[in-house]
């Protein structure tokens, strides 16, 4: 279907709502590193029956995204307004305008009910596609105007021998999927790119296990000023406590379910709360 090896269930949603668009709204949801931005762009690119490259020029096809670390306000939902608003030449039915909305689980409230208007009555040759890491992040009035598809991670096997037929070796394949957890655009990232931010966040991950407390605390005001590279660097550290954790037992056991606690607690905390230095203090103090 595209470049992306898919898990079956996912597939099968995608090409039954590109075979009938229906409802107008469509919520692309999965973990960061499953490859919802590639899907979405699949999926675009299919209901306005142009090719993929095609999408980036394309004046019936707008994304908007929110800045790194910020909120997507109202100002920016409502600067839609106009292309949603215009006269499409084509066909009298179809889908000939598509409006992509990048981490819609980022915006705010008003932005929120901005958009939930161009939900209730879209233009009849519009689907508006948003892409989600917290699908309860959207209001529930967003999420049931919407049909949702989430992206679940393909077998285990079947990505090793995706990759393999792609030509990567296979002890980099084992270790890119050990720290992506079998995510497939994440694991295609780290094995294309030793440089990637995914990289760099696996290594700090590592390097925080592996050092002493001193050396953690000082790197907190660095690690507090990215909080995408925080959020990649926690990821991974849960996907590295979940692998060790099938295999671990005794004192090794009781560590990494510490690990994975700990973790969990600074993101649910990091969720709720604005104070990302508070949450990394008690972070690098436990780890």
């Amino acid at each position: 279907m595209n470049e992306l090896l898919l898990n079956p269930t996912t597939e099968k949603q995608l090409d039954a709502y590109a075979s009938r668009p229906s409802p107008h709204g469509v919520i692309i949801t999965g973990v960061n590193g499953s490859g919802k931005t590639e899907i979405v762009m699949w999926l675009a690119a299919k209901l306005l029956n142009i090719k993929t490259g095609k999408l980036a020029t394309y004046p019936y096809f707008m994304t908007i995204e929110p800045e790194t670390n910020k909120t997507l306000k109202i100002d920016v939902i409502r600067s839609v307004d106009h292309f949603l608003a215009r006269k499409v030449p084509g066909p009298a039915t179809g889908i000939n305008r598509v409006l992509f909305i990048k981490n819609a689980d980022q915006m705010s409230l008003p932005a929120q009910n901005a958009l939930l208007k161009n939900l209730e009555e879209p233009p009849l040759d519009t689907v508006i596609i948003l892409s989600a890491s917290d699908y309860s992040g959207l209001l529930p009035t967003i999420r049931s105007r919407s049909v949702r598809i989430n992206v679940l991670k393909p077998l285990r096997s079947e990505l090793k021998a995706y990759l393999t037929a792609k030509g990567y070796d296979a002890q980099l394949i084992d270790r890119a999927i050990s720290i992506s957890g079998g995510l497939t655009k994440l694991t295609l990232n780290l094995l294309d790119d030793e440089s990637s931010s995914v990289n760099l966040a696996a290594n700090t991950a590592r390097e925080l296990l592996t050092q002493d407390r001193y050396h953690r605390l000082i790197r907190l005001n660095a690690l507090a000023k990215d909080k995408e590279s925080l959020a990649s660097i926690l990821a991974i550290l849960k996907r590295m406590s979940a692998i060790a954790l099938e295999k671990a037992s005794g004192t090794q056991f009781d560590q990494w379910t510490h690990i994975l606690e700990v973790t969990n607690q600074t993101e649910t905390y990091l969720k709720h709360n604005g104070n990302t230095k508070l949450a990394l203090l008690n972070l690098l103090n436990r780890l």
